[in-house]
């Protein structure tokens, strides 16, 4: 037997309610109190709808309600499965994604899931983007850093040795010769 509540399908556990709707009548005092429910066999559509109902505005970032991540990208489950949210906004509104690609944000908001905001491209362009916006640690942003951007100057106007500019920075002569070569700390 199902569960008591008008289009719920699971079954019964106690007092004619499925397990869900039963912890809800004791919470909340009734058994459809409470953060919305998704029903079982749902599409992804419907399931981001729980979180983002309506459709989505004519301009303007649209964020994530539901859950985010450590990083910052909204997700949801979905029969077992974590799906990104990002991504489930681009599959319903912008149809499929090719084998390979990723989803990339115009805005720069991992939180945003605007359909009008998402596009695939791969990895390539992903780290191009993050290059352009300036969020790719370089230099002394670096967490395993020795040297900082007026250091990285400094080396390459004295005419010292690589062995003796080494001593004096406490690294290594090899750091110095790439760094003096361009072939690391470009930017400086």
């Amino acid at each position: 037997m199902e569960c008591s509540i008008t289009d719920c399908t699971y079954p019964r556990k106690a007092k004619g309610l499925c397990g869900s709707h039963y912890k809800r009548s004791v919470r909340y005092g009734d058994p459809t109190a409470g953060p919305t429910m998704r029903r079982r066999g749902i599409t992804e559509a419907e399931a981001f709808a729980t979180y983002m109902p309506g459709q989505p505005p004519e301009s303007g970032c649209w964020d994530w309600t539901g859950y985010t991540d450590p990083n910052g990208y909204g997700r949801f489950g979905l029969n077992g499965v974590h799906i990104p949210a990002h991504v489930a906004a681009h599959r319903i509104y912008n149809g499929t994604i090719p084998d390979g690609l990723c989803i990339l944000h115009s805005c720069d908001r991992r939180i945003c899931v605007q359909p009008r905001h998402l596009r695939a491209g791969t990895n390539g362009d992903n780290i191009a983007d993050k290059l352009f916006r300036g969020r790719q640690a370089r230099g002394s942003r670096m967490g395993n850093a020795k040297l900082t951007e007026e250091d990285v100057k400094w080396l390459r106007r004295v005419d010292l040795s690589n062995a003796k500019v080494a001593a004096i920075l406490g690294v290594d002569r090899s750091t110095i010769s790439v760094i003096r070569s361009r072939t690391t700390w470009k930017h400086v």
